[in-house]
């Protein structure tokens, strides 16, 4: 029935119709898909295209290379979670960093729940799908960049030749308990004290115990109004009553009172 209707909707058009044996191979995923292979290919045209793709992501394996646009890519990678096999699709010349991301985020889902050998995996086989011409060290950078990528699955896929002081300096503005004993540095102290991002282990054992010797007073001040409490926990020469008020300070602002003056 299926053949029956869609040559007679071609016979009405004046196109070519097909065999049973080619609508054979034009079933599955829907009558949009079903229509679009039956179309002679150049018919398909963007718009069509793009229309069939909005419907379905997976519509794409229909689309002709040279018709495929930015557009139906990203509708592709940011709804193809689980399914690898459609981003084959996409011409190598429309991939770009944050396409690749984008694709990283759809394929890793939340990274907290994921395996994180099953994410790197996914991860894997995504870079392999991109061309040279995007896997740079700026790629790995906005990945850092990108919250909803885990830094250690980051850094993991990562090739080492990337893997510089400025590339652990955004380590350090996500995680400072990720960053080499080797890359250990005033930058890179200041990265995670200047960051963006919360929970980054700035007041962690790790920092006390490997970055402490780094502060300057600059350093320690954005120290306490990132975390007021670890005022007593700093060097004598650090405190000072100038930066005891800068805590007090800043406790109040976060709704603490982790200050106690008697002991400071």
């Amino acid at each position: 029935d299926l053949a029956v209707g869609c040559d007679h909707m071609l016979t009405l058009r004046g196109l070519p119709t097909h065999s049973y044996e080619e609508y054979c191979t034009f079933v599955g995923n829907g009558i949009m898909r079903l229509v679009e292979r039956a179309l002679p290919e150049e018919l398909r045209t963007e718009l069509v295209c793009s229309h069939a793709v909005d419907k379905n992501y997976r519509n794409i394996h229909s689309v002709p290379s040279h018709i495929i646009t930015r557009e139906m890519a990203q509708k592709v990678v940011k709804n193809c979670s689980g399914d690898f096999d459609v981003l084959t699709t996409i011409p190598a010349n429309i991939w770009d960093a944050e396409l690749a991301i984008d694709a990283m985020i759809a394929q890793t889902g939340d990274y907290r729940y994921i395996d994180y050998n099953s994410a790197i995996m996914r991860l894997e086989i995504i870079l392999k799908l991109l061309p040279h011409s995007v896997k740079t060290k700026s790629l790995y950078i906005q990945m850092l960049q990108c919250s909803s990528l885990n830094v250690s699955r980051t850094i993991k896929v990562t090739p080492a030749k990337f893997q510089d002081k400025q590339f652990y300096q955004y380590v350090a503005k996500r995680d400072l308990s990720m960053v080499p004993k080797k890359y250990i540095s005033y930058e890179t102290l200041y990265a995670a004290l200047f960051s963006e991002y919360d929970n980054n282990q700035v007041c962690s054992e790790y920092m006390f115990r490997d970055y402490i010797h780094l502060l300057d007073d600059r350093l320690a001040d954005q120290l306490i109004r990132k975390h007021a409490y670890l005022y007593r926990r700093l060097p004598d020469e650090f405190r000072t009553s100038k930066r005891l008020i800068l805590a007090l300070e800043s406790g109040k602002n976060d709704g603490n009172d982790f200050i106690d003056i008697e002991k400071s």
